[in-house]
Order: C-alpha cells, then structure tokens, then sequence
C-alpha cells in the first residue's frame, strides 16, 4: 500500500490527501475531465461540453473495487451519457437559432450517431432528428418539452 500511496503522490502532488484510513483528492487542486464536461453542460454551455466529451467515465476500471464501487460506476456513467446526449440536443438547437445551419446539422449528425437516435422531432431546418423527450431536470434549463 505504501508503493501505491509514493507513487500517487508523485502523479498528484499536493492534490493527494492521506491518512491511516483514506485516500481523497483535494477539492480543486487536480482537473479531470468529467468535471469539466458536467460544469460546462450544467452552465448552458453545450458545444463545450460536448467538446470536452473523450468517453465513458474511467474506462477500464469495470473491474477494480468492491460491487459498491461498480454500481456507482454504472450510475455515474449513465448520468454522463444522458448529459451528453441533452448537450447535443441543446447544441443543435442552439447553433440553429443562430443561423449556423452546417454546423448544426454535423452536432446532429454525430449525436444521432453515438445515441443511435431512433425516433424524435425532425429538425424542420436542419433535417436531422433530435430526441423527443426531455426529463423534467432539463425542462427548467430551458430545453423543450416532449412534442415540441
């Protein structure tokens, strides 16, 4: 355990906090890119958030820790995804209020792609489908209600 503790230490620096029983990372010291998608998403700002998108939340780690761990694991992916496939939809439809119609049209195109949208609203200026509903949580950000 102590190799483990030298060499994180060495990867995180002060960013490493310790004791007898636990190991944290201290708030704001160390960057990580789940964090910085989720800020930018639950900030309205979509194309970013998308942007940041580099795959599934700790790749790989499937197997490391207890059951807890891997269904929290499971939990915090899917929260992920659904937060990246509003981003998406909120992205479209922003840069088409915009005018920035090609640019939309390739926002929809890959968000159809990597959640395989199989039905939705047709986007009557872009000609891409987007999702047709929104939860509740994304209704009081602004996002349309289902059949809009």
């Amino acid at each position: 355990m102590r190799q483990v503790v030298l060499q994180l230490r060495r990867v995180c620096g002060a960013g490493l906090e310790a004791d007898t029983a636990s190991l944290r990372l201290a708030a704001g010291e160390i960057a990580y890119d789940a964090a910085d998608f989720s800020a930018a998403a639950n900030h309205g700002r979509y194309r970013e958030a998308v942007d940041l998108w580099v795959g599934d939340f700790l790749m790989g780690c499937e197997d490391v820790g207890a059951e807890g761990f891997r269904a929290w694991l499971d939990v915090e992916r899917e929260r992920l995804r659904r937060l990246l496939d509003f981003s998406y939809e909120r992205a479209v439809i922003d840069l088409e209020t915009s005018g920035a119609m090609d640019e939309a049209t390739t926002y929809a195109r890959v968000g159809r792609s990597t959640f395989r949208w199989t039905s939705g609203r047709t986007s009557a200026r872009s000609n891409c489908s987007v999702p047709r509903t929104v939860s509740p949580m994304h209704r009081r950000h602004g996002a349309p209600s289902s059949g809009a």
